[in-house]
């Protein structure tokens, strides 16, 4: 009886959790339906395309915030007003050391390679002199989030962040189309975020006793985070590149102007898995607490699975016969050019989204070092793969090669997922090849 009543406790829960989750990645993908037409309009092709790529750049140096966030998720969650108050001082400590290091080591590289920046690449140097501050205070503003999700309260996530979004794309859109510059669109950006994080930092200070950013923070605790953070960190690393990768060997082999058209149907790609997996990221917290129970563990991975597959092949569908709002987001001219890579990518989704539910399950169950062996191995064959297609094959549907990594993926995550906790694999492949065939038949 009491296992009956602990499963209908966590469950009832779970709508008001995802629906947090949604609206909180949603938020993104809809604020880009409406900016990437008015940056196409006002900055042109090539100049969204910069937009992308230094976005893509900045968005890389994550690999340098040594897993802090899911650090806090999984420190506080567990923790004490006291020990709180260290994990949260011991990352911002670590999180501003650092992005003054690496701000400092591209101002002496700028300075020693002056010489070497080609033309086309001043104005994107300028620029980072900008948009690397507003990577930087991103960081800290993740890590606030992440201390709410640690107590569970993820209306103040969705909350925040909504708010902080909406805010930082309006500045930026208001930008582009009074002044026409890609440089003002990230210093509006910069300005906005530097006056966003200062109120929530405030807020957060006046609401919540164990929010202390630098006072308490510990080399002894330091420490004591290796294991999970340092492990953490390498696999960030490797997801991190494995998600950047394939636009950096788009714009090097096939061109700027290829490259922004390929960007909208990988943005489409990227926004839609971020939605589903916020969905259900909020059972990272709780696998934490519940590791030991094995069977629970294996019936709430079937259930998110199903519940994530579902959703996915549902979208995927409904936007495929949606050419008439893609014409209208985007223009008829431009979603003609973009449409192969916008439709390849919706029909990938439903597959891309396999390894979702055993990602958050890897992290609650600490199986980091584990993960971090599967995300190298999943980096190597993407961009080994992607590099030999586009080099040797001249193939409109060459995206689809992604299937191959992302099945790569699936399988490494579950075999990890199969030795921790009582799922049969057998099952897990049966449910991949399906997937596949549906994908394939879809395209061809």
């Amino acid at each position: 009886m009491q296992k009956i009543v602990f499963n209908r406790s966590i469950f009832s829960r779970l709508p008001i959790k995802s629906f947090y989750g949604m609206a909180d990645a949603a938020i993104s993908p809809v604020l880009m339906l409406i900016a990437t037409p008015i940056f196409l309009t006002y900055l042109g092709v090539e100049g969204y395309a910069i937009w992308v790529l230094i976005n893509s750049i900045i968005a890389s140096l994550s690999l340098f915030n040594f897993g802090a966030n899911d650090v806090l998720i999984k420190y506080i969650s567990l923790g004490l007003i006291d020990e709180n108050k260290k994990v949260l001082s011991t990352i911002f400590f670590i999180q501003t050391f650092v992005v003054l290091f690496i701000y400092f080591c591209f101002l002496v590289g700028v300075y020693f390679f002056s010489e070497s920046i080609t033309k086309n690449s001043v104005q994107i140097v300028s620029i980072l002199y900008i948009a690397l501050p507003i990577f930087f205070i991103k960081q800290f503003e993740q890590s606030l989030y992440a201390f709410y999700k640690g107590h569970e309260m993820f209306g103040h996530v969705a909350l925040f962040s909504t708010v902080s979004k909406f805010l930082f794309f309006s500045a930026q859109v208001l930008l582009a189309i009074t002044t026409r510059s890609i440089y003002d669109v990230f210093l509006a950006g910069l300005v906005i975020s530097i006056i966003l994080l200062v109120v929530q930092m405030i807020y957060m200070k006046k609401t919540h006793k164990d929010a202390v950013f630098f006072q308490s923070a510990s080399i002894k605790k330091a420490k004591s985070m290796i294991f999970f953070g340092g492990w953490n960190w390498l696999s960030s690393i490797a997801s991190i590149l494995n998600s950047h990768s394939d636009k950096w060997i788009v714009v090097a082999l096939l061109g700027l102007e290829t490259f922004g058209f390929y960007s909208l149907g990988i943005l489409i790609l990227n926004q839609l898995h971020n939605i589903a997996a916020s969905s259900v990221a909020w059972i990272f917290p709780e696998i934490s607490n519940r590791k030991n129970n094995g069977q629970l563990l294996s019936e709430r991975y079937w259930r998110l699975m199903l519940a994530v597959i579902v959703g996915s092949y549902i979208v995927s569908l409904l936007l495929m016969h949606s050419s008439f709002l893609f014409e209208w987001w985007l223009n008829t001219e431009i979603y003609a050019s973009a449409k192969l890579y916008i439709d390849i990518f919706l029909i990938i989704f439903p597959v891309f989204t396999l390894s979702i539910v055993s990602y958050f399950y890897l992290l609650g169950l600490g199986l980091v070092k584990e993960k971090f062996y599967s995300d190298v191995l999943v980096l190597a064959s993407k961009v080994l793969i992607l590099y030999f297609v586009i080099m040797n094959f001249e193939i409109d549907k060459w995206p689809l090669v992604f299937l191959i990594f992302i099945s790569i993926q699936f399988i490494s995550y579950s075999r990890i997922i199969c030795k921790n906790i009582p799922i049969k694999i057998e099952y897990l492949y049966s449910l991949l090849l399906l997937q596949l065939s549906v994908a394939f038949f879809r395209a061809f």
